[in-house]
C-alpha cells in the first residue's frame, strides 16, 4: 500500500485555496473514493490592511476551520496520473494531508 492510498484525507487544490476530502474506500494504488468534507469557520477573523489591489489580509495563514465527515455529499473518484498526481474526471486536482484541510485566500 502506498502512502496516498494509506491516507485518510485528501484537498482539491484549487489555485491557492485548499478544499478537504476524505477516503472512503481505496480501490486500488490508483484509485481512490472520496467525498467532501464539511467546514465551517471557526474562532478567525480576517484582518486586513491597505494594499495591493485594494487590501491584503494580514493573519491569511492563521485561519481556523471547523471541519467534519458529511456523508450527504457525492462520492468522486480520483485516479493517480503518471505524473504521480492525483485528479478526477473533472481534471480536478488533489493532494494527500495529514489532517482534514481548509485553505481560502483572502488575498485574491
Amino acid at each position: 500500500m502506498t502512502t496516498a492510498t494509506a491516507a485518510k484525507f485528501f484537498a482539491k487544490v484549487g489555485f491557492s485555496d485548499l478544499t478537504p476530502f476524505e477516503v472512503v474506500r481505496v480501490i486500488s494504488d490508483k484509485v481512490i473514493e472520496v467525498r467532501e468534507m464539511q467546514a465551517e469557520k471557526g474562532d478567525w477573523t480576517p484582518e486586513y490592511v491597505a494594499g495591493g489591489y485594494a487590501c491584503g489580509c494580514s493573519n491569511n495563514h492563521d485561519q481556523k476551520w471547523i471541519i467534519s465527515s458529511n456523508e450527504a455529499e457525492t462520492i468522486i473518484k480520483i485516479r493517480l496520473q503518471k505524473s504521480g498526481k492525483w485528479q478526477d474526471a473533472d481534471g480536478n486536482k488533489y493532494k494527500v494531508t495529514k489532517v482534514p484541510t481548509k485553505f481560502v485566500d483572502f488575498n485574491f
